[in-house]
């Protein structure tokens, strides 16, 4: 049986991820993170109601050692052999490959069925501050939340992993810090009340409870149920092992993520079930009351309900703040663990094969995509009868991870014998953990005890219930059957073997794509010379390029006009199926760019691969259509400042931006990467900014603490909402209302056409290209689509004041829907910021502008289809011809001081502004034209440097 592939043999021996990247301090940081239940690490109050202080705090130490155990176990044999969901393939490879199908399947099933809860206890905890917000309109948006972090490079879930894990780190670390300041007095009452609540003398039968019965029998009982809900709670470290095959020198990170896990016991657990216990009396009403009547979010807590009892009013807000990022990491956790296992079920036959298969970036997709359709059970929470199903479909497979990690321990036994066997030295394996094999029985025993008593208190007298029996209890008609299924189905015999797979020697990987004459002319890694441009932009300069190029005044200010139109609905809706048809476009310019990435190349892949008036017509249609705007950006940039005053000559303005622009595009181009990285860097912080003030305003974070929600969306709150009527009444005023949507999102949405255009100019483009193709979809869909559904949040669409600042045409951000809901949520500060960001957004438009259209000209002028001059460069490999005929056309801008030569300066913008569209109809067409060129070749796309998806529909 081959169980392990020679791909990721070839990777353990040089020590290099598969493909994804979880780096070293993703990997230190997620461990060490508590990955509990998130129900019962809310409820952690119900244990110590149960067992008392003591009970639990004996219990969570005696749970701890278990789990540490199981960790020695684990972290042996995953450093020794570290692939993809490694303990499943470990019970497979030691034990016997029916037992490794039932873990492998069981695991899953656990994760997957764990996921909707999370998404349902996320609107939980968000009802602790409101019940307004659409459960299903949350649920949606986490469900994509967690499909952007995990369908992408499983180096964006690492990160992402990592901050939120650091949120667990604080909020653990802050609750712990928390109780030893109050109760040496630290507080507003200034009660020292230190270790009264474990004293007998001021608390009835304390530090034991009694449970079930009274005596020493109802202390057994309810230290019993500390034990189990400990079990519960304490996850192992089969997180840390499942991101083996996908981490960066596992040899060398995993070892040190394992050694977290006694700090992590020590310090979050065993001091956070002494805190609970410290804080208040295990027979407090109010955590008696929240145990028998739970209230939503963190009021259930033991440390809220002694926040409350302390008078402190602000820290519950922020824990409920912290625990909503933490249920929302496990989540992405279990997203995550659910898809990897799958993974490593299919690579091992024991799934669907097509399961196995990943995209360039190592992220197996078709797992991911299981995944998300576990993901939609959370909307069963939408009616009653379907929470009930959800909540037996989570009890039914509560203590399955349990019981996975028992056999791990059995698969470690049995990989410690075949080391004795055959007379391998442990001291010869990349980890040795200790006190081995006696910590392999301990927690295999341990464990499997915890899954038979986890509900024992049925088989009291009077305690019977025959659908809690069922669903506890079902993992063990589960299991069997999977077991014995599979072993009759495929014959399998026990018995594992230690026979590591040959480490393969490294290959160094060539490249079989020959260069054509016309590619060796693009001078993609020849050295620059006086007459040519030179490749001076960076990887994070073309990165901000793409955000800056996409990203202009309109998503801020003028999409409010949109919003009139069509309502919230129609916005929302048009900008998401806008961006669909950008990301089309993107996908056919990065496989042609990334191929052959040279100056203005889509101007001149028309040319090559359409006919060469084609390339023409596109070229000039491209370089009026840029140049044009250069003029009216600068207008844009006083009509910004009379946001503030008027007094500032409108000369003087448009000559300081114009020399401007000429000082960061005459002189090197890695003075104007560096302006745009900056620049585009400002327009990202106020997208992301805007973002965050909706979320933090609609739920009650504003001076009025109205949490208005989706309130605007409600056709109860606003007449004819979400989609508003256009021009006609009734249907068809609604479609056209989201036709002039859609018709705005096509001029509001830039699209790569501005990535492309420093092809000639970047640093290893063929490296760097293709990544800042991949996140166009980033911008998309954080910057496009969530800002089209923000603006609908903030303000109704028939606003009387953002009517009237549509049509008085307030300057700056006074037109913003943005600024109207700050100034009527009584914000005084945040206009002005989002003013200064927005001027320094039209500011890089212009300066965008300048240089793609002085690219444009240069490459018309490569191409003999302009004088040749323009193709002379300056030393610093700048076309200076071409930026001169750029800067002169940008004086049109002084059309402006005459108000009858601005009406001339306004239709000439009508005139070219359909050009955009043109543009990238035209990319498309000579999209399909390189496809076919390929394909009647016998050209594999294989062999390109960059292939795109979905080809040649996206065309």
């Amino acid at each position: 049986m081959e169980s392990i592939s020679k791909q990721e043999i070839d990777h353990v021996d040089k020590l290099e991820p598969l493909e994804g990247t979880p780096s070293e301090h993703s990997l230190a940081v997620n461990p060490a993170a508590p990955k509990d239940d998130t129900r019962r690490s809310l409820e952690i109050g119900t244990p110590l109601v149960q067992g008392g202080p003591a009970g639990i705090f004996i219990a969570f130490v005696l749970w701890s050692t278990t789990i540490l155990a199981s960790n020695n176990c684990l972290a042996e044999m995953v450093v020794w052999m570290p692939i993809s969901s490694p303990f499943i393939r470990f019970i497979d490879r030691f034990v016997d490959p029916a037992l490794g199908f039932c873990a492998g399947w069981v695991y899953f099933l656990a994760q997957a069925t764990a996921l909707p809860f999370e998404i349902v206890a996320f609107n939980l905890l968000l009802r602790y501050w409101t019940d307004k917000i659409p459960v299903e309109a949350m649920s949606t948006a986490l469900i994509l939340i967690y499909i952007l972090l995990n369908f992408f490079a499983v180096k964006f879930y690492g990160e992402s992993e990592f901050w939120l894990a650091m949120g667990k780190v604080i909020l653990m670390a802050g609750l712990i810090a928390f109780t030893f300041f109050a109760m040496i007095g630290v507080n507003p009452l200034h009660d020292r009340f230190g270790f009264r609540n474990w004293k007998p003398e001021n608390v009835s039968g304390a530090p034991f409870a009694e449970y079930i019965t009274t005596g020493p029998l109802g202390h057994f009982h309810g230290f019993a149920a500390c034990v189990i809900q400990a079990a519960l709670i304490i996850i192992g470290p089969d997180y840390v092992a499942i991101a083996a095959g996908e981490a960066k020198d596992p040899r060398k990170t995993m070892p040190r993520a394992f050694a977290t896990t006694v700090h992590r016991l020590g310090s979050f657990y065993i001091l956070g079930a002494l805190c609970v216990g410290t804080l208040l009396p295990y027979n407090d009403p109010d955590l008696v009351k929240s145990v028998t009547d739970p209230e939503p979010g963190v009021g259930s807590s033991p440390f809220v309900i002694a926040m409350h009892r302390l008078n402190i009013k602000v820290l519950p807000d922020i824990v409920n703040a912290l625990v909503l990022t933490s249920v929302f990491s496990a989540g992405n956790t279990y997203f995550y663990i659910g898809s990897r296992t799958l993974f490593g079920l299919a690579l091992e036959g024991k799934a669907p094969k097509f399961l196995a298969k990943c995209n360039k970036k190592g992220v197996p997709v078709y797992t991911v995509a299981v995944m998300v359709l576990f993901s939609l059970l959370s909307f069963m929470q939408a009616s009653e009868k379907g929470t009930v199903v959800l909540n037996w479909l989570l009890n039914l497979l509560s203590s399955a991870g349990i019981l996975v990690r028992a056999f791990t321990s059995l698969a470690y036994i049995r990989f410690y014998k075949a080391l004795k066997i055959q007379g391998k030295d442990r001291n010869q394996l990349p980890y040795r953990s200790r006190l081995q094999p006696f910590l392999g029985y301990y927690s295999m025993i341990a464990m499997i005890f915890i899954v038979i008593v986890y509900q024992y208190p049925l088989f009291l007298k009077g305690r019977w219930n025959t659908s809690t029996f069922i669903f506890s209890y079902g993992v063990f008609v589960i299991v069997p059957v999977l077991y014995l299924g599979w072993k009759w189905w495929k014959k399998t015999k026990s018995g594992g073997t230690l026979k590591e797979p040959r480490l393969l020697k490294r290959e160094s990987r060539q490249s079989n794509v020959e260069l054509t004459n016309w590619e060796k002319s693009a001078e993609v890694d020849q050295p620059h010379s006086a007459n040519h441009t030179q490749r001076k932009l960076k990887n994070r300069h073309i990165q901000l390029i793409g955000i800056g190029g996409t990203i202009g005044t309109a998503l801020f200010v003028q999409i409010g006009a949109s919003l009139t139109k069509g309502g919230p609905g129609s916005l929302f809706l048009a900008f998401t199926i806008w961006c669909t048809f950008i990301m089309a476009v993107n996908n056919c310019l990065s496989e042609m760019v990334s191929w052959m990435p040279i100056p203005s190349p889509f101007i001149r892949y028309a040319d090559h691969f359409v006919d060469p008036a084609l390339g023409f017509a596109a070229g000039i249609n491209f370089f009026v259509f840029e140049a044009a705007l250069i003029p009216y950006e600068i207008v844009a940039f006083n009509v910004v400042l009379k946001f503030w005053t008027d007094k500032i000559p409108l000369a003087a303005v448009i000559c300081f931006v114009m020399v401007t622009y000429a000082f960061l595009n005459l002189f090197a181009v890695k003075y104007y990467g560096e302006s745009e990285f900056w620049l585009a860097l400002g327009k990202a912080i106020l997208a992301t900014g805007l973002i965050i003030f909706t979320f933090i305003t609609m739920v009650g974070g504003n001076p009025h603490k109205d949490v208005y929600g989706f309130r605007y969306w409600d056709p109860s709150s606003v007449s004819g909402a979400p989609f508003a009527e256009y021009i006609h009444e009734g249907n068809l005023g609604r479609f056209l209302g989201f036709l002039a949507c859609l018709i705005s999102a096509s001029f509001t949405i830039a699209g790569p056409d501005y990535v492309a255009m420093t092809a000639g100019e970047a640093q290893m483009p063929r490296k760097v290209l293709p990544t800042a193709f991949n996140s166009v979809f980033y911008r998309l869909t954080t910057f496009f689509v969530l800002g089209s559904l923000c603006v609908g949040i903030v303000v109704p669409y028939n606003d009387p004041d953002l009517l009237r600042a549509i049509s008085d045409a307030r300057p700056g951000a006074g037109a913003s829907p943005y600024t109207i809901a700050m100034n009527r949520l009584g914000i005084p500060v945040l206009p002005h910021i989002v003013n200064a960001l927005v001027l320094s957004a039209v500011y890089s438009a212009g300066n965008s502008y300048v240089y793609c259209a002085s690219r444009t000209l240069y490459g018309l002028a490569l191409e003999g289809k302009m004088p040749r001059f323009l193709t002379r460069c300056t030393g610093r490999g700048v076309p200076i011809y071409c930026v001169g005929i750029t800067l002169a056309i940008s004086a049109l801008a002084f059309l402006q001081l005459s108000q009858s030569a601005s009406i001339v300066l306004t239709w000439f913008i009508n005139l070219v502004t359909a050009s955009q569209l043109l543009n990238y109809a035209t990319i498309a067409f000579t999209y399909s034209r390189f496809y076919s060129a390929l394909k009647k070749q016998e050209i594999s796309r294989d062999s390109l440097p960059h292939k795109s998806f979905w080809q040649p529909f996206s065309a």
